[in-house]
């Protein structure tokens, strides 16, 4: 697959990572000079005429979802056989390897990250999309700390899938509500059941049912309660543990009925003091009070008469632990006066670099960095376009982060479909959407009306950066 070219237009870079599905590549939208995900479907699933079907519709349905915590669908298409889905790329690590590197995760980040997920929710929910597979593998972090969910209608399309497959549905079935684990019908309640779990593995660490098989996790899923995380971890807020176990209620009905009421909730959360003041003790010290109270009682039934010479030593060894303490006092205060001096450098100008390489820049210079924004611009996907402070100011190496602002590229729509209209209304609907008309062909017809279009190009469907032209064909009559 390395580079080969897709849909005359994207070329494969190089390959991500591997699911049940599908196989995730890193590739570059020659059209628009930008970085992309492609999401190609395995072999055995692109023979499905049925579920290539699904996928299909489902993908496009979930295109038309626009917020800034989901990942962006760019375009579905096939090409010898290989079905896929043009996405977002983006930068960063999922939540379950954020989990597994950094936990136990602070509060407020997994309070944040739950938020995050919601307002997603919200948006796909208003649109009728359910989500269907909400896990931690499924959420993107950022490079910046934005949250982004992955795969919204793949897991629709894949709803053929049985609890005996292994893979996929072993690693999802962690997640679902009793409802999907029945195989019953699911709806946004579902996904809130999902979330309940992904705040759990969050806030502990680690998932709240576990078994050899799926059957045996989905069981559980239907049947058990978990346990509670004030049970699991010292001191944990119980206004938090509230709000994971009424997400994690069994029926649909006693849980949170709209992804707004849970983000509502765990906004309120930040301002808690009990949340606040909350941190993670070592529930695994070794209490050896006991013990060395025993030893000191035994030890004080006994009375040992000091030799001269012990005596002596022990002086010598107090001097020693003096000279000492003055020596490393010294230097202490010698280090501490050359570190405290902290050196300027120069800011270096990383407008017009693109984003890796404007970090390197940076840490060159021991600055950090922190992306303010990411805008549409003329600019190339990936490029600096402003910072805060200016190249050429002298600053302190501990000043705070250096602000940058990314451009995203030019903004881009969808082409819409233009054949069967007059040449007006086509015109009209072109620019409405963002493009402009570009050569327009007459050719006869003796099938269609005289003023009507008959073909395009670029085609529908197709995502392109706005202010693109369009050519159509429009007829002219016998």
């Amino acid at each position: 697959m390395i580079g080969k070219i897709l849909g005359n237009r994207y070329t494969v870079l190089e390959e991500i990572s591997g699911g049940g599905m599908a196989v995730v590549y890193k590739a570059k939208c020659n059209l628009l000079n930008r970085i992309v995900a492609i999401k190609v479907l395995k072999s055995e699933f692109a023979g499905d005429e049925a579920f290539v079907r699904r996928f299909r519709r489902e993908a496009q349905a979930a295109a038309s979802l626009s917020h800034p915590n989901i990942v962006g669908i760019y375009d579905v298409g096939e090409e010898d056989g290989l079905y896929y889905i043009v996405m977002e790329y983006v930068e960063g690590e999922t939540l379950k390897e954020l989990i597994r590197r950094n936990s136990p995760l602070s509060l407020t980040e997994v309070i944040k990250t739950g938020i995050q997920i919601c307002e997603a929710l919200e948006c796909a929910h208003k649109n009728k999309i359910v989500h269907r597979d909400i896990k931690s593998q499924n959420i993107m972090i950022t490079d910046d700390g934005r949250v982004k969910v992955t795969d919204f209608g793949i897991a629709r399309a894949a709803g053929g899938a049985t609890l005996t497959n292994t893979g996929n549905v072993f690693g999802s079935v962690q997640y679902f509500s009793p409802e999907h684990a029945r195989s019953d019908m699911v709806d946004e309640r579902s996904d809130l059941y999902s979330l309940g779990i992904v705040l759990y593995e969050a806030f502990t660490g680690f998932l709240p049912f576990n078994g050899q098989t799926p059957v045996a996790i989905a069981l559980k899923q239907i049947q058990e309660k978990p346990e509670k995380i004030t049970k699991i971890i010292p001191g944990f807020p119980e206004q938090l543990d509230i709000i994971v176990q009424k997400c994690l209620e069994k029926s649909p009905n006693e849980r949170y009925q709209r992804a707004e009421e849970l983000r509502l909730d765990l906004v309120k959360t930040l301002t808690s003091p009990e949340v606040i003041n909350f941190k993670h003790e070592d529930v695994d010290q070794t209490l050896v009070m006991d013990s060395i109270n025993n030893n000191s009682s035994e030890s004080n039934l006994k009375t040992v008469k000091k030799s001269p010479r012990k005596v002596i030593r022990g002086l010598a060894i107090a001097s020693l632990f003096i000279v000492l303490f003055g020596t490393f006092s010294y230097l202490g205060a010698t280090l501490a006066r050359k570190y405290l001096e902290v050196p300027e450098v120069l800011v270096p100008d990383v407008i017009g670099l693109t984003e890796e390489e404007a970090v390197k820049k940076l840490k060159e210079k021991q600055l950090d960095y922190n992306v303010a924004d990411r805008t549409f611009n003329s600019a190339p996907a990936g490029e600096v376009i402003d910072q805060n402070p200016k190249g050429d100011q002298r600053i302190k190496v501990n000043h705070p982060p250096i602000d940058l602002v990314i451009s995203k590229g030019p903004k881009a729509g969808i082409v819409p479909k233009i054949i069967g209209m007059s040449e007006q209304e086509g015109i009209a609907l072109l620019r409405n959407s963002g493009f402009i008309e570009g050569r327009i062909i007459p050719e006869n017809s003796p099938d269609v009306p005289e003023g009507i279009i008959i073909d395009q190009n670029p085609r529908d469907g197709l995502t392109l950066a706005e202010g693109e032209s369009i050519n159509f064909t429009v007829s002219i009559g016998p």
